[in-house]
């Protein structure tokens, strides 16, 4: 094979790979969490695990710009439902693939501002969570005074202050009250 049919192929597998990566990305952004709230999203976790296996196990090596593609939709798809880690693992490596990639920067940025968005996805979920279990105790006990219910809720909001000194920089700890 001449050296010129074999830059055709390698031309002609790339956009293919760039092709298919587009339609998968169309139908993902249809399927998203985001879409369709309260279904039960099951199948499209294990179709995003399935992709990203096949990812990571080196398939589109060959196909940088369809991998990079890839691992921003998936990532973001399991962003959408709420699997932070695993976008995490997706995400991650898609800086790396974009500054290796020919005028790169713009993915490389892509990229970044993704894995932002899911820390940042992340990170709401985790004082939401904390917040509504601060509110949860602060009702009950206002409900129902309690000694337990609003030691849990001072136990709560300990934890939601201490977690957002740590996560957001000039926030310092407040006390715990309680509520009786």
């Amino acid at each position: 094979e001449t050296e010129m049919s074999q830059r055709h192929r390698a031309e002609k597998e790339r956009d293919e790979a760039l092709k298919t990566s587009a339609f998968m990305q169309q139908m993902l952004e249809s399927l998203g969490r985001s879409k369709a709230p309260g279904r039960d999203t099951t199948v499209l976790r294990e179709m995003m695990d399935a992709a990203a296996k096949r990812i990571t196990d080196g398939e589109l090596t060959e196909a940088p710009e369809a991998e990079l593609q890839l691992r921003l939709t998936i990532g973001d798809t399991y962003r959408d439902l709420a699997a932070y880690d695993a976008a995490e693992m997706m995400l991650r490596p898609a800086v790396e693939l974009a500054r290796q990639l020919p005028g790169g920067d713009e993915s490389q940025n892509e990229a970044q501002a993704a894995i932002e968005e899911n820390a940042g996805a992340a990170a709401r979920l985790r004082q939401r969570s904390l917040e509504s279990l601060v509110s949860l105790y602060d009702a009950w006990n206002a409900a129902e005074p309690n000694k337990s219910h609003g030691e849990k809720a001072a136990q709560w909001r300990s934890k939601l202050h201490l977690w957002q000194s740590t996560t957001q920089p000039g926030k310092s700890p407040q006390p715990a009250q309680c509520r009786d």
